[in-house]
C-alpha cells in the first residue's frame, strides 16, 4: 500500500494536469471562434438611422474598407425622429479610434449584391478633431439605395 505522502503527490499531479489542460481548451476555443484581444482597448460610439436594413450585432465595422471593430447592439431607439429610429451601439478598436475625424459619416452598407452580408462603414471625415468615446456620429442616407435595389 503506497504512503500517504506519495498519495497527496499524486493528487497534486492529477489536479495541475487538469487546470492546464482546462486551460488549453478555453484557448483553443477562444482562438477558434475569433475573439478579440482580452486587453484591447476600446471605444463605444452610437449611430441614429431610419432602418436597420438587416445589421445584425457582431457585425463587422469599417473605416474607408478597413476593419475597426464590431457592432454590438442594434434596438429600436424610441424617438419619433424618422431619421432617428434605430439606434446603432458599436465599438472601435483604440488604433482605429484615432483615424475617425468628428465629420465622419456612418451607413449600413452590404458586402455583396444580394445585400445578405451588412456591415456598418465609416467613411472618414477631414475635420482635424476625433471623434470623442460614447459620441453619436451622423448618419447617411440610406433610403435611397434600398429603393434602387428593390
Amino acid at each position: 500500500m503506497p504512503s500517504k505522502e506519495r498519495v497527496s503527490i499524486a493528487q497534486l499531479k492529477v489536479g495541475i494536469l487538469g487546470i492546464v489542460a482546462l486551460s488549453c481548451i478555453v484557448l483553443l476555443i477562444f482562438l477558434l471562434t475569433g475573439g478579440g484581444g482580452w486587453f484591447k482597448k476600446e471605444f463605444p460610439l452610437h449611430v441614429f438611422t431610419s432602418d436597420a436594413a438587416g445589421l445584425t450585432p457582431g457585425a463587422s465595422v469599417r473605416i474607408n474598407g478597413i476593419a475597426a471593430g464590431k457592432v454590438t447592439k442594434v434596438e429600436l431607439s424610441g424617438e419619433t425622429n424618422p431619421q432617428r429610429i434605430i439606434r446603432v451601439d458599436f465599438d472601435v478598436d483604440e488604433e482605429m479610434h484615432k483615424q475617425i475625424p468628428a465629420d465622419s459619416i456612418a451607413s449600413i452598407s452590404s458586402d455583396n449584391l444580394l445585400g445578405s452580408t451588412k456591415f456598418l462603414g465609416i467613411s472618414k471625415g477631414v475635420s482635424a478633431s476625433l471623434i470623442e468615446p460614447n459620441a453619436t456620429m451622423k448618419a447617411a442616407d440610406t433610403r435611397q439605395f434600398d429603393a434602387l435595389i428593390q
